[in-house]
């Protein structure tokens, strides 16, 4: 079957759209305009951020290759989400300063693009506290019933984030010194800890 489409469709697409979708401002939703100005409105948030960050610590910016560049500001245009968007931007941050932060890999942009908030907001929780605590990464873990009671959700959707976690590859469903795999906690891969130590350094430091 063949995909169709006429103008009668789109004006009812609109009318619909701005039934829908709240934006936060008034007058008519137009798919171009709104879109294009939303997704702007996220790409310059991120940049705005990585700015204000390397300017305050002194750093001078080195210059991002475009092929590096464009996925992750495209990839950031498509969310308002504070902690989604603060990850963009340490990761933008990494590549404006990697003398000072490292190189991140390719992926990793590509990574948040397939994280929730929530997914992201355990993340940080567990990351935050690995490293406020000075543990090793492998051997601690969020429990199940831990990120439920912290996060005030339902089990169901703490584990639906938890499995898309290691769908990923950002976390394994045990630690170091475990010799079970215990469905019901995550804790960092390698992978995911150097994919949390460059998406965390705007609230880290």
């Amino acid at each position: 079957m063949q995909n169709y489409f006429d103008e009668e469709m789109l004006e009812a697409a609109k009318v619909y759209l701005n039934q829908i979708v709240g934006f936060g401002d008034s007058g008519q939703f137009i798919l171009s305009q709104h879109l294009g100005k939303w997704r702007l409105k996220n790409m310059i948030l991120v940049l705005s951020k990585a700015q204000k960050w390397i300017k305050d610590k002194g750093f001078e910016a080195a210059i991002v290759p475009p092929d590096i560049f464009m996925p992750l500001i495209e990839n950031a245009s498509t969310t308002e989400s504070v902690i989604l968007s603060d990850m963009y931007a340490s990761q933008l941050v990494c590549l404006l300063a990697p003398q000072h932060y490292g190189n991140i890999h390719a992926s990793f942009p590509k990574v948040i693009f397939n994280i929730s908030a929530l997914d992201a907001a355990l993340l940080s929780s567990l990351y935050q506290g690995i490293r406020y605590g000075n543990f090793d990464y492998a051997t601690k873990c969020f429990t199940l019933e831990a990120a439920a009671d912290l996060f005030k959700k339902q089990e169901f959707d703490i584990l639906l984030s938890f499995q898309n976690l290691w769908r990923l590859g950002i976390c394994d469903h045990k630690t170091s010194n475990q010799a079970i795999v215990e469905n019901r906690q995550i804790s960092f891969t390698g992978f995911g800890w150097s994919f949390a130590c460059a998406s965390f350094i705007l609230k880290s430091e």
